[in-house]
């Protein structure tokens, strides 16, 4: 009988590849190197930057009863999209042509050969 339970043997082999890669790979031979901005796993002895805080604080603070609500199309972020994918793809948008509920992801494709015109 061993010691150590065939669920954590499991756990072992399973994280193999990921230890592997921190400790035998190109990436373990620099990651300690002068210079090296290493986030590939995160960098959490340092704090994080004051902007970044604010953004997520900003955005998880809820402003109103609907701030965290599963919505259908609001124009602010309705514009912003029509707006990006417009001069990404060339393309004229209306905010009325972008939609999001909860269809979108399966749709985006059809609307936006649908309703996109050529500039």
């Amino acid at each position: 009988m061993s010691v150590i339970s065939a669920r954590m043997i499991a756990t072992d082999a399973a994280f193999e590849e990921v230890k592997s890669f921190f400790f035998n790979s190109r990436y373990a031979e620099r990651r300690l190197e002068s210079g090296i901005c290493d986030f590939t796993f995160g960098n959490p002895h340092e704090m994080p930057l004051e902007g970044i805080v604010n953004a997520i604080r900003e955005r998880a603070i809820p402003h109103d009863k609907n701030w965290f609500a599963y919505k259908t199309s609001e124009r602010e972020p309705q514009a912003f999209v029509a707006e990006r994918l417009g001069r990404e793809l060339n393309l004229n948008f209306e905010p009325a042509d972008i939609g999001a509920d909860g269809r979108c992801i399966r749709s985006y494709h059809g609307r936006l050969s649908a309703r996109g015109r050529r500039r």
